[in-house]
């Protein structure tokens, strides 16, 4: 259970983000949605979310995730970036 502890949450997000690497993009948007039902500002999985979403083509909800993320960390230049990229590609 990943409200147990952070060890927990650390591994289930290298486990998305594993996901992600192995183009597994709809594992990998599970993975992050079950940390973000317990931790729903967990700025790393609305991050790596995003990504995923970009890869399945849904510029919309990633550009939500990143929305978000700039609204938590407003100087996250990774996410400034992606959002830079989403909307250059629409």
């Amino acid at each position: 259970d990943i409200s147990n502890h952070v060890n927990d949450l650390n591994y289930f997000l290298n486990k998305g983000i594993e996901y992600n690497k192995n183009t597994q993009y709809k594992e990998a948007i599970e993975i992050f949605n079950k940390i973000l039902n317990i931790y729903p500002e967990h700025i790393y999985s609305l991050y790596h979310r995003a990504i995923s979403y970009i890869q399945l083509g849904n510029q919309e909800n990633s550009k939500n995730d990143i929305k978000e993320i700039l609204k938590l960390w407003p100087r996250f230049e990774q996410a400034k970036q992606l959002l830079n990229h989403v909307n250059s590609n629409n």
